[in-house]
């Protein structure tokens, strides 16, 4: 869910790899209107599928990473332009308190990124526990909760720790550089499953590239490390192919409820307005 470009750093990809050498047929379905438009998660109709998918176990698992620039720690720093000056990136649009509401006084393109960016969390971290709750390999990626303000972070959801409690569910850090980033990169792996748990890993590294800069255009040039290493796309992909031959027992009998941010009031004009400027800027 939220798969990004199709390329060797996608997880569909290595899935589909790691499990062909395992000799285990399995087809990745990459949910991403930027692979592919029709499979959008604001639309309620393909969503009521990729449930049906999930709850009949015709899914072996379920994979999220959704967009996370409405809370990135950038927006409450004094960045560097492309000549080495300080500059303003793109202002906060979040608090750590109420998280998933967007700050007062926003334009309405922020508010409707901050609406979509909702939605897009809650429905992928409902997937992923319903996954979990089902016996499926489930897990979420996105970036680690930086733990004091201002910095919000999508892990403070209502959402996250009713999941948690439901299907044992629980965060895995993992600093990227450790399997080939460039950058740090904390993020934070949320899973039910023993094998993701595995891939949790500390920086060691005594220097990592500097990368707090803001293009001419405004936007962040740390979106250049959204992509995984290939490294730790396999690394997550080997954790799905084990898990697969080795089947859990069903974990629980449990359904989550669908929170208030699953298709809020207004989504589809906001859907229709940021689309229409482009849906790689969420």
């Amino acid at each position: 869910l939220c798969s990004g470009k199709i390329g060797a750093d996608d997880i569909g990809e290595a899935i589909e790899i790691k499990a062909d050498v395992a000799e285990v047929a399995i087809i990745a379905i990459r949910v991403d209107p930027l692979v592919t438009p029709e499979r959008d998660l604001c639309n309620k109709t393909f969503v009521n599928g990729i449930e049906t998918m999930i709850v009949t176990k015709r899914a072996a698992g379920v994979f999220a990473a959704p967009p996370c620039s409405t809370i990135s720690l950038r927006r409450h720093k004094v960045l560097l332009d492309e000549e080495g000056n300080p500059r303003r990136g793109p202002r906060p649009v979040r608090a750590r308190s109420n998280v998933l509401d967007p700050l007062p006084r926003l334009s309405r393109r922020e508010r409707d990124q901050v609406l979509i960016g909702s939605h897009l969390f809650e429905l992928c971290t409902y997937f992923v526990a319903l996954g979990a709750a089902l016996g499926l390999w489930s897990a979420e990626e996105n970036p680690e909760d930086p733990g004091h303000k201002p910095f919000p972070s999508f892990w403070l959801a209502p959402s996250v720790p009713v999941a948690e409690e439901a299907t044992g569910a629980k965060p895995t850090h993992v600093d990227q550089c450790q399997y080939g980033c460039p950058v740090q990169k904390a993020t934070t792996l949320w899973s039910a499953s023993p094998w993701v748990w595995e891939l949790k890993k500390v920086c060691t590294c005594k220097k990592h590239k500097y990368f707090s800069v803001i293009a001419a255009d405004g936007s962040f040039t740390s979106a250049a490390w959204a992509r995984y290493p290939v490294r730790f796309a396999m690394a997550i992909a080997e954790t799905f192919v084990q898990e697969l031959l080795h089947t859990r027992a069903r974990r629980v009998a449990w359904r989550p409820a669908k929170g208030p941010h699953i298709f809020p009031t207004g989504l589809e004009a906001a859907v229709a307005r940021c689309y229409s400027i482009g849906i790689g800027q969420l």
